[in-house]
């Protein structure tokens, strides 16, 4: 009880950043403000400008004080690059009368069609793991193929077809609006996987994997479908539907009887999810400045198919950005996550290791739980501001002409914990405090890449380096 009240003290702490309408007085002294007369456009071939415009926190014939003004322009091209749809936005103003002004957007639009090759890691294995191991077996292959800003709507169509440790096809649809107010969405989608081994249980905090060189040990088949309202910029609500059915090899169930729970060799289930999202960063991929919030509830099984799954995830995460000086910043996040069933298959029972839901030191580590605390610490110095170069090269194809780099030196602690009421295999990490530190170099350039290396070291002293490909926190 006192986990969930910890869930809810922490949406209450976020209700006052919730964004509201700004409301512009109009001052006495007309030399004190600007009159938005008109917006114009640049470089956007293809994006319809009612996208641009839906990101922007000011429209023609909004009245704005002069100092805010600047403000105003820098965290509307925030808004308009985190839309992921351009390379980079300019923001000016031209004067039409003393107070009277035009306001012009101008845009670099991302190449957005892509068909290409896979070569990836499975599941969600670090490289570090992957190359500890060697495990060539442990790659997967095909082609990727996926168009953004479809109709140029932000819609986005992706469809992949992989062969190698994990055989699938998923296919994906995303409206982001269907009204004319640019507040409703809807999403879709469907996938096939099959494996010829997976991991089948943790042991000493390590997973253990079944193979079958002959057959396919293990099939999934999921399918979703979300509705998305976003009220405004800064707030979005998701609500979902989603259909999961795993099959296990008999052979693998008895390895591990719990891993679709009492013994069974499949599982069907549907599952319902509920999603608030605020983002206030002013860089989603590498974000600097602001902060994020959300919260999550995940009902596993809803009792159509009488399999007694009965099981409810709640995620709660908040990260702060903030610039210290010049070049100096720091990020701290604070993660959540909390289950009502202590006897949960293993098959959901994810704990610290899984994803980005890790302390940095224990990479090499799994430990499954059915309640997780998670808290990261970043103190960063920019080496390299953001620097803007044009190559030149490929002349026709200026969407990759012009690119953007910038290096950043960071400290960082983080702090973990799993309560696992279901102890078996002879995991040792669960139910304890895990603590690391160390130092990294991130690497951030354009279309939203960003690369870091490492050096980590664990409360017990044991060190290693590193390598990953999304923000830090």
């Amino acid at each position: 009880m006192r986990a969930y009240f910890l869930v809810f003290a922490l949406l209450m702490l976020s209700i006052n950043t919730f964004s509201q309408s700004d409301i512009i007085h109009i001052p006495t002294d007309s030399t004190d403000y600007f009159v938005v007369k008109n917006i114009t456009f640049e470089g956007n071939k293809v994006t319809k400008e009612r996208i641009i415009l839906r990101e922007l926190n000011f429209h023609i014939g909004d009245t704005i004080k002069r100092i805010e003004i600047e403000e105003r322009f820098k965290s509307s091209a925030n808004n308009v690059t985190n839309t992921s749809l351009f390379n980079f936005v300019t923001i000016t103003k031209k004067s039409i009368s003393f107070i009277e002004i035009e306001v012009n957007i101008k845009v670099q639009e991302r190449w957005y069609f892509w068909g290409s090759p896979i070569f990836e890691l499975a599941d969600d294995i670090l490289l570090s793991k992957w190359w500890e191991d060697k495990r060539i077996d442990r790659t997967n292959y095909g082609l990727y193929f996926v168009k953004k800003n479809f109709r140029g709507r932000k819609e986005s169509l992706k469809l992949k077809i992989q062969l190698g440790f994990e055989e699938s096809i998923n296919l994906n649809y995303n409206v982001p609006y269907i009204d004319r107010k640019q507040k409703s969405g809807l999403s879709f989608g469907a996938s096939y996987r099959q494996y010829h081994d997976f991991n089948i249980l943790t042991r000493n905090d390590k997973r253990i994997f079944h193979e079958d060189t002959l057959n396919f040990s293990r099939v999934r088949r999921t399918a979703y479908s979300n509705y998305t309202y976003r009220p405004d910029i800064y707030n979005r609500h998701i609500l979902g539907l989603g259909y999961d059915r795993v099959q296990i090899a008999d052979t693998a169930a008895v390895k591990n009887p719990n891993y679709l729970g009492r013994g069974k060799n499949s599982l069907e289930f549907f599952k319902l999810n509920y999603v608030l999202k605020q983002d206030h960063r002013n860089n989603k991929a590498y974000p600097l400045k602001g902060y994020y919030f959300e919260i999550e509830g995940i009902q596993h099984g809803i009792n159509i198919f009488k399999n007694d799954l009965n099981v409810l995830n709640i995620k709660a995460q908040y990260r702060r950005y903030t610039q210290l000086s010049d070049r100096w910043y720091s990020a701290a996040s604070m993660r959540i996550k909390l289950s009502n069933n202590s006897n949960q298959p293993y098959y959901l029972n994810n704990g610290l290791g899984y994803s980005s839901w890790f302390v940095r030191g224990y990479e090499k580590s799994y430990i499954d739980g059915q309640n997780v605390g998670l808290l990261k610490g970043n103190l960063k110095y920019n080496l390299i501001k953001q620097t803007t170069v044009d190559v030149g090269w490929p002349k026709k194809f200026k969407k990759f002409t012009k690119i953007h780099y910038a290096i950043y030196l960071n400290a960082f602690i983080d702090a973990g914990y799993t309560s696992n009421r279901y102890k078996y295999f002879s995991n040792k990490l669960d139910n304890s405090l895990l603590l690391g530190y160390g130092l990294g170099l991130d690497y951030v350039t354009y279309y939203d890449k960003v690369g870091r290396i490492e050096f980590s070291i664990d409360k017990s002293g044991k060190s290693g380096v590193y390598f990953h490909f999304i923000a830090p926190i």
